[in-house]
């Protein structure tokens, strides 16, 4: 394990903390329809074959292929009929929230179009990650896999010597998941996270003209010093950290919603679908009605 990992978990105002981990085979049949997951989760994908498709990507998924999920990133799985998957998947928190403490597994799940409870979320990892597809094979990684994969009442009704144990050897394997995805350097400053989430939250709406002057107030850093630091931990601007959020926004509602093109530009504070579709256009590199037509569920 290189320094540099473990002086930035370290560096953590919390340690990590396991929840729960499953071994899954799946069915076609079943439906896995898109979904989100309140806490983040890790896969190891032990066979078949199929897609991932998430707000930015599709990844083909086969044996081997390794996967860090984001809270609160809506994905899908689409099943080989023939060769379906099957995987082993750790469920975690960054830090641990006494919220999200619930009562069974299914609870740290929700469909988007039921009922979905925000206060559930966990807030984003102290890691500038997304969602990162590695294959190859770890030996550690795997082992580690193995022994961590636990009932869910192990880790939630009072097994306290099991527990620790489980406790231990996740702190291990977060380690040895930092190296494999190429996680370094330093966690996310409290004051860009913050900027982060608050642009995230304001998604919704017209980009206000005294926008700037608000964001240098929310972190209490100048221009010069606010852009150079989200941009170390993003590789973006503000603006363009924004304008993306917007963008991840619209192809939700355009995958998966009934409304109109015309009501997402509206629902997104846009002035009129010409500039919606201009701005769709230029980031995501489609225009709405062509996304729709390629990515609806």
């Amino acid at each position: 394990m290189t320094l540099h990992i473990i002086n930035s978990l370290r560096s953590l105002s919390s340690v990590p903390y396991y929840r729960f981990s499953s071994f899954v085979r799946t069915y076609p049949e079943s439906g896995y329809g898109p979904r989100i997951c309140y806490i983040p989760s890790l896969y190891r994908i032990e066979s078949g074959k199929g897609r991932l498709i998430t707000e930015k990507k599709t990844y083909e998924i086969c044996e081997g292929v390794q996967l860090y999920i984001e809270a609160g990133i809506r994905h899908q799985w689409v099943l080989d009929s023939k060769n379906p998957i099957v995987f082993k998947v750790v469920f975690f928190e960054w830090c641990r929230n006494s919220v999200t403490e619930l009562e069974a597994p299914l609870d740290y799940f929700c469909d988007p179009g039921n009922l979905y409870f925000p206060e559930r979320l966990h807030p984003p990892g102290p890691f500038a990650l997304d969602l990162y597809r590695v294959s190859g094979s770890s030996k550690p990684w795997t082992e580690h896999f193995d022994h961590l994969v636990t009932p869910f009442e192990v880790m939630n009704t009072g097994a306290k010597t099991e527990s620790l144990r489980k406790q231990a050897r996740f702190l291990q394997f977060i380690e040895e998941c930092m190296e494999i995805f190429g996680v370094g350097g330093s966690p996310l400053d409290p004051r860009i996270r913050n900027l982060m989430n608050r642009l995230k939250a304001d998604r919704y709406g017209k980009k206000r003209e005294d926008a700037e002057k608000w964001w240098y107030s929310e972190t209490g850093l100048s221009r010069s010093h606010l852009y150079a630091l989200f941009k170390e931990h993003t590789d973006l601007t503000p603006q363009q950290y924004w304008l993306n959020c917007r963008m991840d926004e619209a192809k939700d509602e355009l995958r998966s919603s009934l409304l109109s093109i015309t009501e997402i530009a509206e629902l997104l504070g846009y002035s009129s679908i010409h500039s919606f579709s201009k701005s769709f256009s230029r980031i995501v590199g489609k225009t709405p009605s062509r996304y729709r037509q390629e990515y609806r569920f």
